[in-house]
């Protein structure tokens, strides 16, 4: 079975309750595929800003890709991760654009974004998945 197949195996089993029915080893490769399935549809931007307010997933998931060898994802993602890590959710309604033009004044995440689109296969070739 290949990379890919095995990460939507899992994804498709853990998918009911966001994967915290299965077993630690299979939560990270749902952590992964979520990533991946939340950045192909949105890119890096819409990943976090559906996951911004849980900022411990976000971090558990770049362990994940570490613990299966997808190293420079797992950089990348720790690079835009670091741009939030103090975020904290406003008292009042705001726009995504105005966290980020707090949180990334420089628009470092949108080179972020094109480092990971211009990786070959999020790099599963070279994982242990």
């Amino acid at each position: 079975m290949s990379a890919t197949e095995r990460l939507s195996k899992v994804f498709l089993k853990g998918l009911a309750d966001r994967g915290h029915s299965l077993k630690a080893d299979k939560y990270q490769l749902y952590l992964i595929q979520d990533f991946m399935v939340e950045f192909e549809m949105n890119s890096l931007s819409g990943y976090f800003y559906n996951r911004l307010p849980e900022l411990g997933y976000i971090k558990a998931t770049i362990t994940a890709m570490r613990q299966f060898g997808l190293n420079t994802l797992a950089e990348l993602l720790e690079q835009a991760y670091n741009l939030f890590q103090d975020h904290v959710d406003p008292l009042e309604v705001t726009t995504w654009n105005a966290v980020r033009s707090s949180y990334d004044p420089d628009k470092k995440l949108e080179q972020i974004d094109m480092e990971i689109t211009n990786l070959d296969d999020y790099g599963l070739a070279d994982s242990s998945i």
